[in-house]
Parts: C-alpha cells; sequence; structure tokens
C-alpha cells in the first residue's frame, strides 16, 4: 500500500476481536504555518527525515521546489529547508526512501512537466539535503517507487501524465538512476506496483484522468513491463492498491475525476473487473488503504480538491461507510498517512492547494488507555490502575470474560483472575478501544517422590527454601530436582517469565535423617499415567546411559537413551497395563508407570 511502506508498526502478539475498534472516527486538527519561501502544495510524503525516529513531511510547493519540516514528536511541524533544487523546480508528487543504501531517508521528486528533470534530494543522515537532477523529458503527477528488477534497492515507475510513454529508471544500488525502459501506452495520472498475477515480482496499476481508461502493467521479473490486456475503466486520478476482498490478491481502489470512487477486484492473474462504485462527493486526489479499525479488511482515506479529508469504513460485502469527515482543510492536492504524534493511532497530513496557508495536520484523537504494573503476575494482589487519554467518562470491560475489571476506573487484580490473555476495552459514544493484557501461567505446583521433589514448571529458576526457617534459601539448591540432605519441610521458590511465586510446603523424611543409601541419580515420570508419551525427568549424571522398559515378567519390551535431563518416551506401542522402566546403566532406579 502505497505511502506507507517506510512506516515501522509495533505488532501487538494478541490477534484483535472481530469487531472492535482499535482506533475510533475521532480526530483534532491544526494547520501549519506557511513559510514565506512556500505556495500551494502539491505532493506530499512522510518519513523520518533526521533520524530522531519521529515521522517528518516533504510538500512540493507548487512551482517553487520542495519544503522539509521537522516533526517536534508530538505532530507539530517546522520548516527545516527550503529547495528549490534549480534549475527547474516545476515537481508535482514526492516520496521518500533511501536510495542511496545508506540507512536513511531520501526524498525523488518527481517532474510535473517534461522541462523539469527528475530530481533526487540525498540525506546526510541529519535531514540535510543535496539534490541532483536526471533528465527525463516526462511530464508525471506522480510516480511508483519498488524493487523492479531484485536487485533490493529502489527503481521508479514513472506514467506519463501528457499522454505519451511512460519511463522505467533503475537504481544502481547508489541512488543513480538510469532509464531502462521506455513504455507505449504507460499513460496516466498515477501508478500503483504491487504483484498483481502472484509470480513474486512488481508490477504496475496505471490510472488515466481521461476517456483512455486504466492499464496494468505486468512484470518479466527483470524488470521489463509489458501491457495486459486492454485499457478499462476512465477518468481515473489516483489508485492504491490492497486486499480489499480478502481473497489473496491485490485489488484496487481507484479515485475518479468525478464525484465517485471505483472498487476494481483482482481474478488473481492481474485481470480486473469493476466491484461497485462509491460517491464520495468530490473528485479525488489521494487514496491510501489501511486497516483503520483493525478488523482485517482495508479501509480508505481520500483526499479531494474541493472537499475536507474523508475515512472510509470498509464493512460486509464491501459496503463502504463513511466514518470521518474533515471540518477543514479542503483543496487538497496531496495526503499521506502516518503515526505523526508518537502514539499507536494513524493520523494524517493533508498538503493544502492555498498560497496563503499552511498544510493541514489531523491527529487521531481516539481515547487511549495504558496500565501499569506489568508483568501481570497470577500472585501478584495489587491493583492494576489506568491511565487514561481522551474522551473521559466511559466504561470499561473485559474480552473475554475471567479477569474482573471495574466498570467505572477499570483496576482490576491480577491474582483474582483466569491466567489466560485479555482485551481491556474503554467504550464513549460511538467508540471502543482495546488494550491487551495477559495474565501469565505460573505452575507453583511440585511432584513429591520418596525423599525427592521434582518442580513442575518447566524453563524456570527454581530455589528451594527451608519452611521452618522463615522460607531461608537451602544452600547450593537450584535445581528442578531437591534431594533434600535432611528431614524437613521444604517449599519451591519458581520464577518463570518474569513472575516469582512460592509453592506449599512439603514435608520429607529421609532415611536415617541423615543420608539415603540408595545415592543413584533420581528420575520423575511426567505425565503418570500416560496414554501415547510420557517425559523422563532426571537428575544430572544420567545423560546418555540407557533405559529400559520392562513388564512384570521381567521381559524387556523397549530400550532407549537418555537425551539429557528431559527425555520424551513413545509408550502409543504399548499394550494398557503397568510397567516397570529401569533407568541408569549402574545401580538403575526402577520406577512403575502406567499405560491408559
Amino acid at each position: 500500500m502505497r505511502k506507507l511502506y517506510r512506516i515501522v508498526v509495533l505488532t501487538v502478539v494478541f490477534l484483535w476481536p472481530a469487531g472492535l475498534m482499535a482506533q475510533c472516527c475521532i480526530f483534532s486538527y491544526q494547520q501549519q504555518v506557511e513559510p514565506p519561501t512556500s505556495a500551494a502544495t502539491f505532493g506530499v510524503a512522510l518519513g523520518d527525515l533526521d533520524g530522531d525516529s519521529d515521522m517528518d513531511a516533504v510538500a512540493i510547493s507548487a512551482y517553487y521546489g520542495v519544503d522539509v519540516y521537522f516533526n517536534n514528536g508530538s505532530g507539530t511541524f517546522s520548516l527545516a529547508a527550503h529547495y528549490a533544487t534549480a534549475p527547474n523546480p516545476d515537481f508535482y508528487g514526492v516520496h521518500v526512501v533511501d536510495i542511496d543504501n545508506d540507512n536513511d531517508s531520501d526524498i525523488i521528486a518527481i517532474p510535473f512537466y517534461s522541462s523539469a528533470s527528475l530530481t533526487l534530494l540525498l540525506n546526510n543522515g541529519t535531514g540535510v539535503f543535496t539534490g541532483y537532477n536526471v533528465s527525463s523529458n516526462i511530464a508525471c503527477y506522480n510516480a511508483a517507487v519498488g524493487d523492479l528488477d531484485g536487485d533490493n534497492d529502489p527503481d521508479l515507475f514513472l506514467p506519463n501524465s501528457g499522454g505519451g510513454s511512460g519511463k522505467i529508471y533503475k537504481n544502481n544500488g547508489t541512488g543513480l538512476y538510469s532509464l531502462y525502459q521506455t513504455l507505449a501506452g504507460a499513460r496516466g495520472h498515477d501508478a500503483e506496483l504491487g504483484d498483481l498475477d502472484n509470480d513474486g515480482d512488481l508490477d504496475a496499476f496505471v490510472v488515466e484522468n481521461s476517456s483512455y481508461g486504466n492499464t496494468v502493467f505486468l512484470n518479466d521479473s527483470t524488470g521489463n513491463f509489458i501491457l495486459s490486456g486492454t485499457p478499462f475503466g476512465s477518468n481515473c486520478t489516483y489508485v492504491d492498491l490492497g486486499d480489499l476482498d480478502k481473497d489473496g490478491d491485490l485489488d484496487a481502489w481507484v479515485g475518479k475525476f468525478g464525484n465517485t470512487c471505483e472498487i476494481w477486484l483482482n481474478n488473481g492473474t492481474g485481470s480486473f473487473s469493476l466491484h461497485s462504485s462509491v460517491s464520495t462527493g468530490s473528485y479525488c486526489k489521494s487514496v491510501n488503504l489501511y486497516d483503520f479499525d483493525n478488523d482485517g479488511d482495508l479501509d480508505v482515506f481520500l483526499g479531494f480538491y474541493s472537499a475536507s479529508p474523508q475515512v472510509w469504513i470498509n464493512g460486509e460485502n464491501l459496503n463502504f461507510s463513511l466514518c470521518y469527515q474533515a471540518p477543514v482543510g479542503s483543496s487538497c492536492h496531496g495526503q499521506a498517512i502516518g503515526f505523526i504524534n508518537g502514539d499507536s493511532y494513524i493520523d494524517i497530513y493533508s498538503g493544502y492547494f492555498s498560497n496563503n496557508d499552511g498544510d493541514y495536520v489531523f491527529l487521531n484523537a481516539s481515547p487511549s488507555i495504558q496500565y501499569t504494573g506489568s508483568p501481570y503476575c497470577p500472585n501478584n494482589s495489587t491493583p492494576q490502575t489506568v491511565s487514561l487519554m481522551g474522551t473521559p467518562g466511559g466504561t470499561f470491560g473485559v474480552i473475554p470474560s475471567g479477569l474482573g475489571i471495574d466498570t467505572a476506573s477499570g483496576t482490576f487484580t491480577p491474582s483474582l483472575g483466569v491466567p489466560g490473555n485479555y482485551f481491556i476495552t474503554y467504550t464513549t459514544t460511538g467508540c471502543t478501544v482495546a488494550f491487551p493484557v495477559a495474565i501469565k501461567n505460573l505452575d507453583t505446583s511440585v511432584t513429591a517422590t520418596d525423599s525427592t521433589l521434582f518442580a513442575n514448571q518447566d524453563s524456570a529458576t527454581y530455589v528451594w527454601a527451608d519452611c521452618n526457617n522463615s522460607f531461608q534459601p537451602v544452600a547450593g539448591q537450584t535445581a528442578r530436582f531437591f534431594k533434600p540432605a535432611v528431614s524437613g519441610t521444604y517449599a519451591l521458590i519458581v520464577t518463570y517469565d518474569g513472575c516469582t511465586d512460592t509453592s506449599s510446603c512439603y514435608s520429607l523424611s529421609v532415611y536415617n535423617a541423615v543420608k539415603d543409601p540408595d545415592d543413584t541419580p533420581r528420575a520423575v515420570i511426567i505425565p503418570n499415567p500416560a496414554s501415547a508419551e510420557f517425559t523422563l525427568f532426571t537428575e544430572p549424571g544420567l545423560t546418555g546411559q540407557c533405559y529400559a522398559i520392562k513388564d512384570f515378567t521381567g521381559r524387556v519390551i523397549h530400550r532407549g537413551l537418555l537425551a539429557g535431563s528431559e527425555t520424551r518416551v513413545d509408550i502409543s506401542h504399548l499394550p494398557p497395563a503397568m510397567y516397570l522402566i529401569c533407568v541408569g546403566d549402574e545401580n538403575p532406579r526402577v520406577l512403575k508407570f502406567i499405560r491408559k
């Protein structure tokens, strides 16, 4: 999806419940101060230009060059520099991408007229740019950027807005571009790259603002493009690609010159058919697909020539409904979406086509909840409190049930909940957001066999403690097995996944209260009884030695080697009965188990 390929999204390990809004159709807005060197805005793009991990902005100042704005981290922008990019600053589209493979964000300015040049602004890493021009002799509104030939650098697909042939420019890996292919029929207002025929390379969908129609160009995997089929549709302006119908291929949302947009569905081979039209009310100038409500399908952000920005939500069977209409910011010629003010909600940067007024920044104002006290351990009896930003007066809830929560304050106590994964929800009128919470599993149970204790929680840190001595640790006893030297009452202090808890106390009587005459290493079978397999847990010292399963006549049925402290033993071939297993080569430990 165009204009989001530079954004890094932190992925949460939970899956959002179906229908649960992760962000709401609530935005605040602010307008930038227009600098004296600037003019009406054409294209815009977002990216981290100065290396401070927030989203900065680039705007094409109509016929005057390129403006670079730095973000203060909270979504307020200030002009950092104006680049006139002589000799001809007539640009329209703009992209932010690392073109010279030095791990910073550079700028590509697209020539609006054939008299202008394709212009590259290379970043020194701090947001200071040095430009060079590539003679292109092509007029474009916008271009598409992507790795066309599989060499891991960004190439360029330029459709010709003047009605002639488009052009492919390839990157040599250091940011130097050269003309590779001239494409007859690649005429259009906008282009978007994606694997349209599912063969693993990037193809091109081109839209044309005339009766000529949209075109698809298929890549042969080396960056050579061939026109596929005949033009279709008419009077289209901008496009974004995404799997709108969730069938595994890329479809197209197409903006039009009139008051509608169109949804074109891909049959999987790069052939498209019109699904439906959406009445949006104005001439579309920008399209950005994004799963705004986190329900697993793509929604759409739209910018318009004579109307303010809109957000449309994808419903059942591709029925889109208007979610947000901005109260200001009409006459947009370029728009970008991204995480502008550092929270987890998507925002809008809208280029404003005005010589006197600055661009608009629309910040998503969805409520945000955050809990203290992580990790959420099952033994934690301290109430977890919530901090709330956004609309007050909502109601807290939890999905699924099993975690007690105060619906007014959002407070919950981990020790009163069932271990598992939850979403704590916060609902106001027309808006529900959620925060993931995990009450972790911590097994403090212990298996006691003869004069040995065994911790059932695996992959943990173990400390055995003396219950009769104020739970002081027993010196040197930090293994999963514990064989006390003297009779007493003992407990396990176990730490796992950031949580620590203590088991119940267990009384053990050691032979002669001094020494167990049987000093063979200990072993435990879990589970026992077992149906198909069990795990044989052994103390150190037995790795590589043998075990043998016998029936009660003494006949050996199966032999194997101990793989370490945990050995899986397959008993699915044994008939249900009671068996013996002899563990170790010398003075073997003999245990009983039941095959269910």
